[in-house]
């Protein structure tokens, strides 16, 4: 009788090879893809605080109506994270905090999102138009 090392639960399952095959290319497509995607523009220097909170807010208010695609979320990161480190001296706790009270203030004020507040995918253009 010969040995068969498969039958065994060594070597690998036939079935799964065409799996992995599938994975290792799907990891080299978002590889390709995230490589050639253009990175999200940087906060400007002089943005004031006020331009980061509204950018922070309008990327808020985006992210709760849509699925935010690569560039407007990786737009919006950027701006957090300028927001964080030049509002909060990098505190998220005091960036939640802000956050939190902001947001209740908004709507309170308006009730919901003001009308010209970008809801869209397209938030980052949509910001610097502002």
């Amino acid at each position: 009788m010969t040995s068969n090392p498969r039958a065994h639960g060594t070597g690998s399952h036939p079935s799964r090879d065409p799996w992995r095959a599938g994975c290792a290319i799907s990891a080299l497509a978002l590889a390709a893809l995230a490589a050639s995607a253009e990175p999200a523009p940087a906060p400007p220097p002089g943005a004031s605080m006020e331009d980061l909170q509204g950018v922070y807010l309008a990327c808020d208010r985006a992210a709760t109506r849509t699925v935010l695609d690569v560039a407007a979320a990786t737009f919006c990161s950027r701006y957090a994270e300028e927001l964080l480190q030049r509002g909060f001296a990098g505190d998220f706790d005091m960036l939640l905090r802000w956050w939190r009270e902001a947001k209740e203030a908004a709507q309170a004020r308006y009730g919901a999102a003001p009308a010209n507040a970008p809801t869209g995918p397209d938030v980052a253009a949509q910001a610097l138009r502002r």
